[in-house]
């Protein structure tokens, strides 16, 4: 893995198996019912788009006006699977979770009491 400036890197530090397969992907300027918030990691809140989809969402990526939420920016909620002592790249942290790039550069998010910084 190439460092670059900016980024930093981390190492999981105990394996992590993706819970959602088929992530909530949205676009900005969607339209979403905002369901619940997430009691484990505050911040995040249950969002479900047109087609009845569901995933866990930033809080902060919606402006929310009651139980509707318009996304202000595009998004996905791909989980990735980790190994123990893999190295990986932390490109933006919300709420408990790092969004991380693997060396095959497929990008999702990862808890982060499951990595160390380097």
């Amino acid at each position: 893995m190439n460092k670059t400036e900016n980024i930093r890197y981390g190492r999981v530090t105990k394996s992590y198996i993706c819970s959602y397969p088929d992530p909530l992907i949205i676009k900005k300027g969607e339209k979403l019912e905002v369901a619940g918030k997430d009691t484990d990691y505050p911040g995040w809140v249950w969002s479900i788009n047109s087609e009845g989809k569901g995933g866990w969402v930033p809080e902060r990526y919606l402006d929310i006006e009651g139980e509707t939420g318009t996304a202000n920016r595009n998004y996905s909620a791909l989980e990735l699977t980790v190994k123990e002592d893999e190295t990986i790249a932390i490109i933006d942290e919300e709420c408990g979770w790092f969004l991380c790039r693997k060396d095959d550069n497929t990008v999702g998010w990862v808890p982060s009491e499951r990595i160390e910084l380097s």
